[in-house]
């Protein structure tokens, strides 16, 4: 929701998929206070991971927050498209146990995976999150001479963050070049 979601302002209701990344509750609280900007009503599913739904209905309880916030941790079945006369199609969740419920919109953040056999055949570490771990200043990975920026190093996937490390990398680089 940093770069996106003005253009859903006004919505009745949304949800946030609170798995893969965002299946911890500083992240999936961090990203709800932003997604309940642009809503009346928000959901947090956690996709049948009742320890999680716990540990984010505590969090909600404890702190003051924008709006309406609830924790959802049924299993979801599917997702599909929904319409209405106005605005934008909804989403239609489907619960394993045959509910429906019909959101504005839901925010989620997969998981990423950089996909090429590279990683492999250089040797390069890999963090937790699936990316390249190339650490600031200059994005330099585990394999001398083997730099990392933009989407495939970092957590944060946004144009400001890959075009800033892209500048570091290229610093990186160019202080090694001297050196060969």
């Amino acid at each position: 929701m940093f770069q996106f979601g003005y253009e859903l302002r006004g919505s009745s209701s949304a949800g946030l998929l609170a798995v893969d990344g965002l299946a911890q509750p500083l992240q999936a609280i961090m990203l709800a206070k932003d997604a309940i900007k642009y809503t009346d009503v928000l959901t947090i599913y956690t996709n049948d991971n009742s320890e999680l739904a716990t540990q984010l209905a505590t969090q909600l309880a404890a702190s003051p927050t924008i709006g309406a916030m609830s924790v959802d941790d049924r299993k979801i079945l599917r997702f599909s498209e929904g319409t209405r006369a106005s605005r934008s199609p909804r989403v239609i969740i489907t619960f394993a146990n045959g509910t429906e419920t019909m959101e504005d919109f839901i925010h989620h953040r997969p998981l990423t995976r950089v996909a090429n056999r590279f990683i492999d055949q250089l040797g390069l570490v890999v963090t937790p999150t699936g990316d390249i771990e190339a650490p600031l200043p200059f994005c330099r990975t585990n394999v001398s001479g083997v730099f990392a920026a933009g989407d495939c190093a970092s957590v944060m996937k946004i144009i400001p963050n890959a075009i800033a490390t892209g500048a570091y990398a290229g610093c990186g680089m160019s202080r090694e070049l001297v050196k060969k």
